[in-house]
């Protein structure tokens, strides 16, 4: 019996075969960017009752933190390999995301603003892994080893933060300095986010869960229909090197890699890491770079963007903004902000290739709306930069690592 999403692609490709629709190599004639989309449920829906969606799409982005979720991936293989006649698809890896550990049997913690909370280190195989209250369990131990007295630690995206106020070998206590929604507690859930701020860590930027994803990009897709693996939450040009021998040596991939540039120090390294010509596709990752940058530099990201899209084209890479640019319209019932209109202006100033949407193309309520507004904006906007742009972009004054903080 057929699953939903196995039902639902077998649907999009009937849908397929009844409409004419824009290859590749045609797309590549019309001097137009266009959006880079994320695979999800949602998508899936709007390219099976609307194929011509597909149209206004130029590369198809494949999460692979959802692969897992997959029951049936020959079903999605086949999706994507006739999804690949008329877009490029990009296999996003996973990366390996810090994060804390499970929570105990208790459930989620209540935090509360000023309390301490001690922060260890556990293996994932530990019983000893599942965080408590007062003490929280890590999945990386370089996340404690980084980690100096006064140095912020951010979790959940951000949404709460902490000072490091004690560090003694592989124990640090932290106290909750910050609760973004300006609450007095917050409740942190197992398994969220955590990064030490302008700290790279200096881990492995390939996991199991990533050759799993390669391997079924290569087994069960065929590289053949892959345009571009990326790699994500690197800071040096060693990390790209090692990344690029893995592809190449160990699994004879020859087509496009990129890199998802989402940290400080990847975003500093922009030019050293270009100058090795081993990536073609470079991603701008606004919303974790946000994250994690010192927030003395976030009212720079204007200038940011412009230099690191300018050294793009200065090598002669393609470029990716992305951001949650219709966030508002995930649900329903939501509208599009004007700050989120000129939000996508502004960001087409810095002169990206194409901009991306992410959780709204995935598992947005107005997916196929986000993409016509995306590409209307983003149309208006490429024909005002014909005459103005010139004036309005200017390079920044200042030093990359000025920009960013990186002293």
């Amino acid at each position: 019996m057929q699953n939903e999403k196995t039902l639902l692609y077998s649907q999009a490709l009937e849908a397929f075969k009844h409409i004419s629709l824009t290859s590749r190599e045609e797309k590549k004639t019309i001097p137009q960017n266009y959006i880079v989309a994320t695979h999800g449920p949602a998508l899936a829906k709007v390219l099976c009752e609307t194929p011509e969606t597909l149209d206004m799409i130029g590369i198809y982005r494949v999460n692979c933190s959802h692969i897992g979720k997959e029951s049936d991936l020959g079903a999605l293989a086949q999706y994507l390999r006739t999804i690949h006649k008329y877009v490029a698809i990009l296999i996003d890896l996973q990366w390996p995301k810090p994060r804390i550990h499970e929570m105990g049997p208790q459930g989620d913690i209540t935090v509360e603003l000023w309390e301490m909370l001690e922060v260890t280190y556990a293996p994932a195989t530990s019983e000893e892994r599942f965080c408590e209250p007062g003490k929280l369990r890590v999945c990386f131990p370089q996340i404690v080893e980084v980690m100096q007295i006064g140095d912020v630690v951010i979790f959940d995206d951000g949404k709460m933060s902490a000072t490091v106020r004690q560090k003694s070998g592989d124990r640090a206590v932290i106290e909750c300095t910050e609760i973004l929604s300006g609450e007095s507690t917050f409740k942190l859930g197992g398994r969220k986010g955590i990064c030490v701020r302008n700290r790279p860590l200096g881990i492995d930027c390939i996991t199991d869960h990533d050759r799993k994803s390669i391997e079924f990009a290569r087994d069960i897709l065929g590289f053949e229909f892959v345009d571009n693996i990326m790699v994500s939450y690197f800071s040096t040009p060693e990390d790209i090197k090692h990344f690029v021998r893995i592809m190449r040596d160990e699994y004879a991939y020859k087509w496009e890699l990129g890199g998802k540039f989402e940290t400080p120090y990847a975003v500093y390294n922009i030019d050293k890491i270009l100058d090795l010509n081993y990536l073609t596709l470079a991603m701008f990752g606004r919303g974790d770079l946000r994250v994690e940058m010192d927030p003395r530099a976030v009212p720079n990201m204007h200038d940011v963007q412009v230099y690191f899209f300018d050294s793009c084209r200065r090598h002669g890479v393609e470029s990716i903004c992305a951001t949650g640019f219709l966030e508002s319209m995930l649900t329903e019932e939501g509208k599009v902000t004007p700050e989120e209109i000129y939000d996508m202006q502004t960001s087409m100033t810095t002169r990206p290739h194409h901009l991306m949407l992410s959780g709204e193309s995935t598992y947005g309520a107005q997916a196929k709306a986000c993409i016509e507004l995306e590409c209307q904006y983003q149309k208006t906007m490429l024909e005002k930069l014909q005459t103005w742009a010139v004036t309005y972009r200017q390079a920044p004054a200042l030093a990359l690592g000025e920009l960013l903080y990186i002293l």
